[in-house]
């Protein structure tokens, strides 16, 4: 997906967010947490309609990453 396609997509997410009535539509959230307990409290506010930005440092990023599927 290029960066025009993205906007795109990003912008029909927001809209359908806000319409959906959910209790934090319309907020924005930034996640700066690592491992378990920060991604569930992220994923709870999303469900609830927030928009979740996960910001990681590029050189360390979250420890969750490196678990995979065995």
């Amino acid at each position: 997906m290029d960066a025009t396609g993205l906007t795109a997509f990003l912008r029909a997410q927001r809209l359908k967010a806000m319409e959906s009535g959910a209790p934090l539509a319309g907020m924005r959230v930034i996640d700066l947490g690592s491992v378990v307990a920060a991604l569930f409290g992220a994923t709870l506010l999303a469900d609830y309609g927030a928009e979740v930005i996960k910001i990681e440092p590029p050189s360390v990023p979250d420890a969750i990453r490196y678990g995979g599927v065995h």
